[in-house]
């Protein structure tokens, strides 16, 4: 294999660039296993929906009106023919996986007497337990809880007749909202979440019809979240580049040190001794460009360059150098003092 002889400088140079450079990802490969190469980061370990609705019917008083008895919902109905209502609560949940739910259900009934006008003020207002509170418990994904509930109508009517008599206050808004609420707990292994869930519906006992309003059909969703680390990718991809590029430019090293060698410039001696002179005597040593002023017999050679500072000292002149490149030989160099007539010189 043939081995490349390049320049010194040309050599110290490459070499000390892809060493920096593989020195510079070893630092990386450091940094990155010192790093965390892995975080915490949260996530939905369990979720579920949660929908509830109501579906009712109007239970009529005997009368030569209606055919039927019964009349569903989504209507309009006659408060004096009315008898009672029965309501079919239904809760759903729905969830990923198996959880353990368990909680507690109940419908109460809240008969409220309000003035009239802009500023509504209660006057008086009564509780009716419809059902008292109902535990439950369950393992799995998937629950449904259905519940049939009367609410007397004619009852809360004539409830509200008698406050009149007793009070004489004839109210301006007489409504009775039924709340059907319903608590729940939601376990896993990864933890636990609460939470409820109020379907209702309101109605008018004041005036000769009603409507059923309110919010019949409820649904939202529960969460249970929990922490696993998850890999950091900017790291992993920092270890694997570091460690590529190490790799790489430590076999680039191992090249450049097998292949190339630096090459040794050649010493000049008299360019090295010119040095010495002019590093040394700097100060009275001026250097000029082109040659001689003189020819040759006009010109006094002096065996040492100490002889030669001793003919300047005594004309009190300046000591010149010309160094005049010769191609395929050593360069010419000498030193010279010059007086009007001669020039005295030392040849290198």
């Amino acid at each position: 294999m043939k081995i490349k002889r390049l320049k010194k400088r040309t050599w110290v140079i490459g070499i000390t660039l892809i060493a920096t450079l593989t020195l510079g990802s070893g630092v990386g490969i450091a940094w990155s296993r010192t790093a965390t190469a892995e975080q915490l980061e949260e996530y939905a370990a369990y979720s579920c929906t949660l929908e509830s609705e109501i579906d009712y019917q109007v239970h009529l008083l005997p009368n030569d009106v209606f055919q039927e008895n019964v009349l569903e919902s989504g209507r309009a109905y006659l408060s004096n023919m009315t008898d009672y209502l029965t309501a079919e609560v239904s809760y759903h949940f729905e969830g990923k996986q198996d959880a353990f739910i368990d909680g507690q259900y109940s419908a109460v009934a809240y008969l409220t007497a309000m003035t009239s006008g802009e500023g509504k003020n209660v006057v008086w207002d009564r509780e009716f337990e419809l059902l008292a509170p109902q535990r439950f418990s369950y393992q799995g994904s998937e629950l449904i809880i259905q519940e049939t509930i009367k609410i007397p109508f004619l009852y809360y009517k004539e409830f509200a007749e008698d406050m009149r008599e007793k009070t004489e206050f004839v109210p301006g808004e007489l409504d009775l909202k039924v709340n059907y609420e319903l608590n729940y707990r939601i376990q896993t292994d990864e933890g636990s979440t609460e939470g409820e869930i109020n379907p209702h519906m309101v109605y008018s006992l004041r005036g000769n019809t009603f409507v059923v309003k309110g919010n019949l059909a409820e649904s939202n969703s529960a969460e249970i979240t929990s922490k696993k680390e998850v890999p950091v990718l900017l790291v992993q991809q920092a270890r694997t580049g570091f460690a590529v590029s190490t790799g790489v430019f430590g076999v680039f090293l191992i090249a450049f040190l097998f292949l190339t060698v630096p090459q040794e410039q050649k010493v000049n001696p008299q360019e090295q001794k010119a040095s010495r002179f002019i590093k040394k005597h700097g100060e009275r040593i001026v250097a000029v460009v082109g040659s001689s002023p003189f020819r040759a017999e006009r010109i006094v050679e002096v065996k040492e360059f100490a002889d030669l500072l001793k003919v300047a000292d005594e004309l009190h002149k300046p000591v010149f150098y010309y160094h005049k490149p010769s191609e395929g030989a050593l360069s010419e160099h000498y030193f010279m003092v010059l007086e009007q007539e001669k020039g005295y010189r030392y040849s290198l």
